[in-house]
């Protein structure tokens, strides 16, 4: 059976055109806000690379991806890294709001570090747990991206991720849970050839499982189109906000012109 690495134009169209779904209120939640505008260089989300997030999303979506993604997010990265730090801010429950920037940071640091788009980490996390790091599973999953205590110690192990506890109680930490986790998706993309239907799967039910289905020639489909409808809900948010800068942008430049 031949595998494409991207998933299906017609599914990804679908998802777009005809299922509809709401988009995350992050969207509208994006403004350059003047604690952003003033951060120091140590404040500053590091390492956000907007050509990066392209080549996944080409990964993801194949060829047509920049009929999904906004000019904006190869052209403005300050404007790419606000958007992150402001969709997790909007996201996050109240008592971990303050906790934005820290997460944010984790988010980009490891998208890079893994080569993945962070908007992709947000999907899978707004799937996951709709951003609850206090959130359970039913099997013992924990936080943001659901990740089991000793799934956790193993990957630990796996990567020599330093400076980092695996309990339960540990992995409520966002910051230590989005370390994990992407390094577990980083794990399943390599396994499965950065074929992203299978590793998203993959990273719900199994490798083992995954495998089994396609023995039977049964592609996963379900978890995977929950995780790309985030994920394509959070850059329609993201184009939104990129139209309501330009046309305020373009509103200021008017009022001076006239004054």
């Amino acid at each position: 059976m031949k595998l494409s690495p991207s998933f299906p134009t017609k599914l990804i169209w679908t998802l777009i055109l005809g299922m509809g779904f709401s988009i995350p209120n992050a969207g509208a939640a994006y403004r350059a806000k003047a604690h952003l505008a003033n951060r120091s260089p140590a404040q500053a989300l590091v390492g956000v690379s907007p050509k990066l997030s392209a080549r996944h999303a080409r990964e993801l979506l194949g060829p047509k991806y920049t009929r999904v993604l906004p000019k904006g997010v190869e052209s403005s990265p300050y404007a790419f890294e606000t958007f992150i730090e402001e969709t997790v801010r909007a996201q996050l429950p109240k008592e971990f709001k303050k906790q934005a920037h820290a997460v944010s940071r984790a988010v980009i640091e490891e998208s890079e570090r893994y080569e993945f788009d962070p908007v992709f980490l947000l999907a899978v996390i707004a799937n996951e747990s709709s951003f609850n790091p206090k959130i359970y599973g039913s099997v013992g999953e924990v936080g943001l991206m659901q990740i089991k205590p000793d799934t956790a110690e193993w990957i630990r192990r796996k990567f020599n991720i330093p400076n980092v506890k695996t309990t339960a109680k540990a992995l409520e930490n966002p910051v230590t849970n989005v370390r994990i986790g992407a390094a577990f998706l980083a794990l399943l993309r390599e396994q499965f050839d950065s074929h992203g239907r299978l590793y998203l799967a993959a990273y719900n039910m199994g490798a083992g499982n995954v495998h089994k289905k396609l023995s039977a020639n049964d592609w996963p489909k379900q978890y995977p189109v929950r995780v790309m409808k985030r994920y394509l809900a959070f850059y329609q948010g993201f184009k939104l906000t990129v139209r309501d800068a330009q046309k305020r942008l373009y509103a200021v430049s008017e009022l001076i012109k006239k004054s």
